[in-house]
């Protein structure tokens, strides 16, 4: 006699399980599959999406540095000077003054209460102490 391989299941026996209801498990199942593909599809339309924005974003970085080299040129090239401008304006006699305004802070009026009252003249015994 041929000993037999623990563990080792023949290739001819097949295994039968009695299912319940065998319409409602195959409809699972194919729910499942739905949304298996969908979610692929899904991740598909992603992926694409994420090649476009690649694909876009270094059309806008060739754009920006096209537009960069062309105010440079202009710049350099067809702008004035601005040592030009103020010889333009003192020879003219009216040198105009540019006055910045700056804001000025509004001082609000703290409101002490009585315990900052207190605290201050503390403060003060304090320092008379000192001196």
């Amino acid at each position: 006699m041929a000993k037999k391989k623990a563990g080792v299941a023949n290739e001819d026996s097949t295994t039968f399980v009695r299912v319940g209801s065998p319409s409602v498990l195959r409809e699972e199942i194919l729910h499942s599959a739905i949304d298996s593909t969908s979610i692929l599809k899904s991740y598909e339309r992603y992926g694409l999406l994420r090649d476009k924005k690649i694909t876009l974003m270094k059309k806008v970085r060739t754009l920006m540095r096209k537009i960069e080299k062309e105010f440079k040129l202009i710049r350099e090239k067809q702008l004035p000077k601005v040592e030009e401008i103020e010889r333009d304006i003192e020879l003219n006699g009216k040198k105009k003054k540019e006055v910045s305004k700056v804001h000025q802070i509004k001082k609000t009026k703290v409101v002490k209460t009585s315990l900052d009252r207190d605290i201050d003249e503390i403060r003060k015994r304090l320092s008379e102490l000192k001196v």
